[in-house]
């Protein structure tokens, strides 16, 4: 009964976790606020209720397999919302364009959430090597996408310019495959780490949504050296430090000096 039970949810709701669609949420009164699309799926299952959605993504931009049915899905969850709170201007956008979605239903939290985001302007000169962070989970198929895509194709030609160490969750067996980095784990202080390195980098190929570990380093007036996926919906660096060009990338590692430019979004 449970697995069919599941089966329904996840054939109304597909960009579901399987943990939300086994142990599916038991008859709620009220409505409420649904963080997360993991919790997406009562607002369809209880239309009489009002809800309202924070939408940390919108999952139609990361061109699934079988996107046609994430977006007929994405299209009832949001229809049915009584208000949708996204994390920047371009997925407002995104909710006109691919679902219809009225201006007046949507609202754009990012200059309430991130008030402290400000251009800035840092130089940093190299002392020997650079000293690079990477923030995020290796376990997470994007992180383990981006880092790879930097190690094969970047850090090869700027080896001796970089120093790497990796913050966040570690998978040992996936660690091994990237030997010349340091993964350090989870951190006490993030401020303490990033106040100790010249730069984060950001190579992330895929995706969607505000990217939270490129604010942890902006707001931080820390320079983000990322791809043009990195910085979507939060404004972006100067020329070359958003670039998706490897040889854009390893120009930049292999220079003596970082003259690094911000720009929040307008």
């Amino acid at each position: 009964m449970r697995f069919l039970r599941a089966l329904l949810i996840w054939l109304r709701c597909p960009i579901l976790h399987p943990v939300f669609c086994t142990f599916g949420p038991r008859p709620v009164k009220g409505g409420g606020v649904l963080n997360f699309s993991q919790t997406f799926n009562l607002a369809v299952r209880f239309p009489a209720l009002e809800f309202e959605l924070v939408a940390h993504d919108v999952i139609v931009q990361k061109r699934l397999p079988l996107n046609a049915w994430v977006r007929w899905s994405e299209k009832r969850i949001f229809k049915s919302a009584k208000r949708i709170y996204v994390l920047s201007e371009k997925d407002r956008r995104l909710l006109r364009r691919f679902y219809g979605v009225r201006d007046d239903r949507v609202v754009n939290l990012f200059e309430k959430l991130y008030p402290e985001v400000e251009p800035f302007r840092a130089k940093v000169r190299k002392r020997g090597v650079f000293r690079a962070i990477f923030l995020g989970s290796i376990r997470r198929a994007e992180n383990y996408r981006g880092l790879e895509w930097f190690y094969y194709n970047v850090f090869p030609s700027c080896v001796d310019s970089i120093e790497v160490f990796c913050i966040g969750e570690v998978d040992d067996h996936l660690a091994a495959r990237f030997p010349e980095f340091k993964f350090v784990g989870f951190v006490e202080s993030l401020s303490d780490a990033l106040s100790h390195c010249d730069f984060t980098i950001a190579p992330v190929l895929d995706g969607a949504g505000i990217k939270i570990k490129v604010i942890d380093s902006i707001v931080r007036k820390i320079p983000v050296i990322g791809t043009p996926k990195a910085f979507e919906g939060i404004g972006r660096p100067n020329y070359p430090y958003c670039s998706s060009d490897a040889k854009n990338w390893i120009d930049a590692l292999n220079g003596g000096f970082i003259d690094y430019v911000y720009h929040p979004p307008l």
